[in-house]
């Protein structure tokens, strides 16, 4: 734990030093200024100043106050103020007011009566202070709260303190107090404060924050502690240390810097010491010390009619780094991560009509996962009656080096059509292997590639116009588009086969090239319109017909890159319904939908099709109804034969005042999941939440989560589980606040249903941040149970 901590104080130590802040014994007195109504001498070196006296200092020492008294030959400046004014005094670290303050110029020292320093978010008292040096002040009887009652609704109170400039507070015989209640003591604390920013100044508030601590029963005990550093206006960053005694230690930094509102930059760094972690050392998986980074930034920059060609808007991304569990939870526990990290430099130029982008482009997806043996594998390792495991590694990278691409809006040509371009050039790099490990005891046993490293690079060109018009009579619309596309690529996946639909021929040997035509058609019928004379009724409504067809081609000798690779075949007819109504404060939408698709084969995009029919598409409708703050919405899916819901999404919000209901259900088909690919295999799947006020400050709040494998009747279900429960108490008060409450969580881990029992307890001090504690049970196995 030393060596960590001495590592963070030594960055913040020469961090701070980059910019030192000026202190007043850094600057001896040169100027005084001082402006009243009266004055009067007395004794040739004492001048006295009555009503609205302003004193200044250097420029950097303001004063306010009724009356006061300077002493020449001695430096000494007493101010007072009267009938329950207070004397005002403004630094670069504080707001201070106090009914009497003395300073002598020369030492740097001084003495005051009932003294309150304000700072960022609240404020210290006390009856009797003393001025140190030019740096520090030494209290007695000290107390700080952040409530601005008359009576503190808490407040932290000390028999001594210590102010160090607007760094941090060391005080003795501390005692927290609810009211007038003490509710618990500490003999010693040092905590951090920031001090209130003048307007304008350059210099601001830094120093540490509020540390956090905290114990878990898995990590031990730990504690977070950041450093905020002002560096300029609009930029800042924050330096921090994680420290877990039975898990290690984590360094962090954020760094922001606001230029405007299109040019700013901010870089997020991690590096962890992890011990005790399962690593590879050659062909044994050993517990040992791994080392974790992850680099992560934007850099947004706006060049304003660059070469008198437009706007020119920039990104540079950053996005480096072993793995990302480090930016949702330091000591990340979930495997089978998805890792994957972008970098790109981008540029983007804006004309009235048109949009050049020219980027760079890399990225990488590494992800290991657990999977289960086949059955030779299984039979293979259970006669050895040892523990084995399987582990399947992917790792993907492509680069486009680089990306050019040019897209316009719409043109008018000869008053006849309108035209749209969309083209890009690139070279696209492609790298791929998968790589299956066979471990038994924790030791390596076997590995295999069951994709070699696959290459393809190739050099593309990509040209996809739009051409549509619009005709108009009796009230309706027809708009007719022919979008052509024209493809070049160096290399091809394999030779041609002959096809239909498509215009291809070789280039370069091995490269190949290709044009083909997407058709659409749009017919929108006249609208309907129906109200009432007294306007508190109307309804508009209107059907539309479209069209489109993507001609079916073979497509296995071109490389599946990306998006603009394939070409999904289609034939679809549909028919829409739009119905709007607003009936007084009520409006509702209405919209159905019914399409019809002339081609059957498989390899069409698998979100539209149903599970039996082929042709016939799902029939499906959106109805929505929204009243001041409660709204509901319902969407469905069904197919034609039997009808068969496919899908249905409800929703129901309602707000009313404080109080909160929130009800969501979504249900999916079994076999229009497995038909469509979809990762989720929970057909019923139900969320609530409600929020009651019990009073002006507090709430009850429920969350829960459920699943189920089959629905008995409309509203009852067989085989319901809750997935998560939360119960939870608010009280929201003046400057402070709490919250407790009960959480149970299922889950599966390692193909095991568990449970997992919780009390969460939250404590809120408006200016000294919150205190959360979840106290849970080792999570329990459960049998027989259905979660995923």
């Amino acid at each position: 734990m030393k060596l960590p901590l001495l590592i963070f104080l030594l960055l913040v130590a020469w961090l701070d030093a980059a910019s030192p802040a000026s202190t007043l014994s850094e600057y001896p007195v040169k100027v005084l200024h001082i402006h009243s109504l009266k004055q009067t001498l007395k004794n040739g070196s004492i001048i006295i100043f009555d009503k609205d006296v302003e004193v200044l200092i250097d420029t950097r020492v303001h004063l306010w106050a009724d009356k006061v008294t300077f002493n020449k030959k001695t430096q000494d400046l007493t101010a007072e103020s009267f009938d329950g004014s207070a004397v005002v005094v403004e630094d670069n670290n504080f707001f201070i007011l106090a009914d009497r303050i003395t300073f002598n110029l020369n030492k740097k020292v001084g003495r005051a009566d009932n003294i309150r320093f304000h700072v960022e978010d609240g404020y210290f008292s006390a009856g009797k202070a003393e001025k140190i040096n030019d740096d520090m002040w030494r209290m007695e009887n000290m107390m700080y709260t952040a409530c601005d009652q008359a009576e503190p609704h808490w407040r932290i109170t000390a028999q001594r303190a210590t102010v160090y400039a607007s760094y941090y507070v060391k005080a003795a015989g501390l005692v927290f107090k609810v009211g007038h209640i003490p509710v618990f003591a500490l003999p010693r604390f040092v905590f951090p404060i920031q001090a209130r920013s003048k307007t304008g100044q350059e210099r601001s508030k830094s120093g540490f924050l509020l540390p956090r601590f905290w114990w878990d029963y898995q990590y031990g005990v730990g504690f977070k502690y950041e450093y905020y550093k002002y560096i300029h206006p609009h930029c800042d960053t924050t330096l921090g240390i994680d420290w877990r005694n039975k898990k290690g230690v984590m360094f962090f930094n954020e760094f922001r810097w606001a230029r405007s509102l299109q040019s700013h930059t901010y870089l997020n760094s991690s590096y962890a010491i992890e011990r005790d972690r399962f690593v590879q050392r050659r062909d044994d998986v050993v517990k040992g010390t791994l080392y974790r980074y992850w680099i992560y930034g934007k850099n947004f920059q706006t060049f304003s009619n660059f070469l008198n060609q437009g706007d020119l808007y920039t990104l540079m991304r950053v996005d480096i780094g072993t793995d990302k569990g480090l930016g949702y939870y330091f000591f990340n526990t979930t495997d089978e991560v998805d890792d994957t990290f972008y970098n790109s430099v981008i540029a983007r130029l804006f004309k009235p009509k048109s949009m050049v982008m020219v980027q760079l482009d890399s990225s990488r997806t590494s992800r290991a996962e657990f999977v289960k043996f086949n059955g030779s594998e299984q039979k293979q390792f259970d006669s050895q009656g040892s523990f084995a495991t399987k582990e399947l590694d992917d790792r993907v990278q492509v680069i486009q080096l680089p990306h050019a691409a040019w897209t316009t809006t719409f043109k008018n040509f000869q008053n006849f059509l309108y035209y749209r371009h969309h083209t890009f050039f690139d070279q696209i790099l492609y790298r791929q292997n998968r790589v299956e490990s066979f471990f038994v005891d924790s030791h390596l046993v076997g590995q295999t590639s069951i994709i070699p490293l696959r290459t393809a690079d190739a050099i593309r060109f990509y040209y996809k116009g739009n051409l549509s018009e619009t005709f108009g009579w009796k009230y309706s619309m027809l708009t007719l588009n022919v979008d052509p596309t024209f493809q070049i690529v160096s290399q091809r996946a394999k030779d041609f086969t002959t096809t239909h639909n498509v215009l291809e021929q070789r280039v370069l040997n091995k490269g190949a090239s290709r044009l083909f035509f997407e058709y659409g058609a749009e017919w929108a019928l006249p609208e309907g319109t129906f109200y009432s004379r007294n306007g508190k009724y109307a309804h508009t409504l209107q059907p539309l017909i479209t069209w489109n067809w993507v001609p079916k081609f073979i497509q296995d000798n071109w490389f599946y890159f990306d998006k603009y690779d394939r070409a999904y075949p289609k034939h679809e007819v549909a028919v829409m319904l739009r119905n709007n109504w607003d009936i007084n404060d009520w409006h509702l939408d209405f919209d159905v939908k019914q399409g019809y698709d002339f081609y059957s084969r498989n390899d069409i995009f698998y979100l539209r099709r149903g599970v039996k029919q082929c042709h016939l598409l799902p029939f499906s409708y959106d109805f929505g109804v929204v009243n001041g703050q409660t709204y509901l919405g319902l969407r469905q899916e069904y197919e034609w034969g039997n009808f068969d819901l496919l899908q249905s999404e409800i929703n129901l919000t309602t707000n009313i005042n404080r109080f909160h209901l929130g009800i969501g259900y979504v249900y999916q088909n079994r076999g229009l999941q497995q038909q469509r690919q979809l990762l989720s295999n929970i057909p019923h799947f139900i969320v609530a939440n409600i929020a009651i006020p019990l009073s002006k400050h507090a709430t009850l709040g429920y969350d829960g989560q459920f699943n189920a494998s089959s629905k008995g009747s409309p509203f009852l279900y067989e085989g319901l589980s809750p997935l998560v429960h939360r119960i939870r108490f608010d009280y929201d008060g003046h400057c402070w606040g709490f919250y407790v409450g009960l959480e149970e969580k299922k889950f599966k881990e390692y193909g095991m249903g568990r449970t997992e029992r919780a009390l969460v307890f939250s404590f809120r001090l408006n200016s000294l941040g919150s205190f959360a504690k979840k106290f849970k049970q080792v999570p329990q196995i459960v049998k027989n149970s259905y979660t995923t």
